[in-house]
């Protein structure tokens, strides 16, 4: 690093190299030597010390270009490292369920040669979609200058944020939640949740809504101090023909729908979408000259606006259908497009029979990546971009023979086991919760349809309860069938192409762009 920015590093102090060695502190026992990753070296780098001056974190927009090049370099270490390891990657991956996905596409030719980013790659194509399925400013310094504090009192923020929807109750009690990280081009990070409410508290908020979500402005006279939040923070535009130029204007009309309508009361459409109740009360704020009233006011929860001071949107959701899309909209991954010439064109070339390209995941996330100073700083810091509560169970599937499995659940079936038995990878059983209280979720693995019999244990998996065997599992109403296919039709799951209907809801709730 040191050629690469003489003004940062002028006296040639060296950088990562793979000889460096993590050693345990003086007085600590054990002296065990372990090898010093890239990560370890660069996070200790990009931390501020008592009684040290650290000039690097003063250089502005130089050291935003340092962290976005340091990042890159762990980055292409990691992925060096997985084209090394293609052959234990393809032997965990290739007989298995990824393969299943784009079995239709890839002829047997080139399975071989496919390069894998494998699901423990954070930020890819295969993590995001395993996840659908968790500033002090310095003088003269702005936050976008300071990348690494930005990061750090974001991620506090965000504690604090899920903390208060627990303790706080500003939503009534909810029983989940999910959320991901996104970094918008201009760098700074913004934050996406999902809240599931217990049935008593959704019903509550249903009848009770504009308690809870508001789409107006406070009256000045009586609530000044929500007046300045909202009006700061809760304001759209101004967007249509008082401001034409607007990002979000597609010639005369605004993309976000503003100005909404006046409606006297809240309800909702025939899609499940919700109507906030917007008066004409003559309260308006004034930005860039234009009068902005109720119509350009963003749907928002009081109480969390005036606890965090920050744009917040809220939103009631109860349509299936809107809920599949904020799955996908928050497991969709990085914005990111991708365009090759595989081959000149031109009039004299003669007709070539087409030859197939490996597919090359490593090459085509790199190839479309936009990295900002913020998000290198999040990941150097090993800040997580997606959290989910309560914690999920991946429930693996296989034909009899392949993988030895004993159930002791013999009143639960198998998506209910996380529920009251804990997986351990060491011993390969199940044993049972010591907690009962604490809440698990499963979630069986996915399984193409043209898996064949692997597809139909799936289906028997989710209904079949207190087996014992593979043959308890394909037994129904006490007849066993010779296959999981012949039993399923006897349960009634394949009548008129059942398995198609189910393949196809399922892809409609999972699948995204990447």
């Amino acid at each position: 690093m040191s050629l690469q920015f003489p003004l940062m590093f002028f006296f040639g102090k060296p950088g990562f190299h793979t000889d460096l060695k993590l050693i345990d502190t003086p007085g600590s026992t054990g002296g065990r030597v372990r090898k010093m990753t890239m990560n370890m070296f660069y996070c200790y780098q990009l931390h501020d010390r008592l009684n040290s001056y650290s000039l690097m974190m003063r250089f502005g927009r130089l050291f935003q270009q340092y962290v976005v090049t340091v990042y890159c370099s762990i980055e292409l270490d990691r992925m060096d490292y997985i084209r090394k390891k293609q052959k234990d990657i393809r032997k965990d991956y290739l007989p298995g369920l990824y393969d299943a996905i784009s079995r239709g596409d890839q002829t047997g030719s080139d399975v071989g040669s496919r390069t894998i980013l494998p699901a423990s790659f954070t930020g890819g194509p295969r993590y995001m979609y395993s996840h659908y399925l968790d500033a002090l400013p310095f003088p003269l310094l702005t936050a976008s200058d300071c990348a690494d504090i930005v990061a750090r009192v974001f991620r506090f923020k965000v504690k604090q944020f899920v903390a208060f929807l627990k303790d706080g109750k500003p939503l009534g009690d909810f029983r989940g939640v999910l959320y991901t990280i996104e970094f918008q081009k201009r760098g700074l990070p913004h934050y996406h949740t999902l809240v599931w409410l217990y049935s008593s508290a959704s019903s509550l908020i249903s009848k009770r809504i504009d308690d809870y979500i508001s789409a107006e402005l406070p009256d000045p006279r009586t609530d000044l101090a929500g007046y300045a939040v909202v009006s700061a923070t809760m304001m759209h535009g101004p967007c249509g023909i008082p401001n034409l130029r607007a990002p979000f204007m597609e010639g005369p009309t605004c993309t976000k729908n503003f100005p909404k309508k006046y409606n006297e009361k809240t309800f909702f459409d025939a899609d499940g979408r919700a109507h906030y109740r917007r008066r004409n009360t003559g309260v308006y704020t004034t930005r860039s000259g234009v009068h902005l009233d109720n119509r350009y006011v963003v749907p928002y929860n009081k109480l969390l606006c005036m606890t965090f001071q920050a744009h917040i949107n809220v939103e009631c959701c109860g349509s299936t259908t809107l809920i599949k899309y904020l799955f996908k909209y928050i497991s969709k991954g990085t914005d990111r497009i991708t365009a090759r010439i595989s081959k000149p064109v031109s009039s004299n070339s003669r007709a070539r029979p087409q030859v197939s390209q490996p597919v090359d995941e490593v090459q085509n996330f790199i190839d479309a990546r936009f990295i900002c100073p913020h998000e290198a700083s999040w990941r150097i810091f090993n800040f997580p971009i997606h959290h989910r509560e309560p914690a999920l169970q991946i429930l693996s599937v296989h034909l009899e023979n392949m993988q030895l499995l004993k159930f002791r659940g013999k009143y639960l079936a198998y998506l209910d086991f996380p529920s009251e038995f804990v997986w351990y990878q060491a011993q390969k059983s199940w044993k049972r919760r010591a907690n009962i209280n604490k809440c698990l979720i499963g979630r069986m693995a996915y399984i193409h349809p043209s898996f064949g019999e692997a597809f139909f244990l799936r289906m028997l998996l989710c209904h079949q309860r207190g087996c014992t065997s593979f043959a308890d599992i394909r037994t129904v109403n006490q007849v066993e069938y010779q296959t999981y296919r012949f039993a399923c039709e006897a349960a009634g799951l394949l009548g008129d192409d059942k398995e198609w209907t189910i393949a196809l809801e399922e892809a409609s709730a999972s699948a995204n762009a990447s």
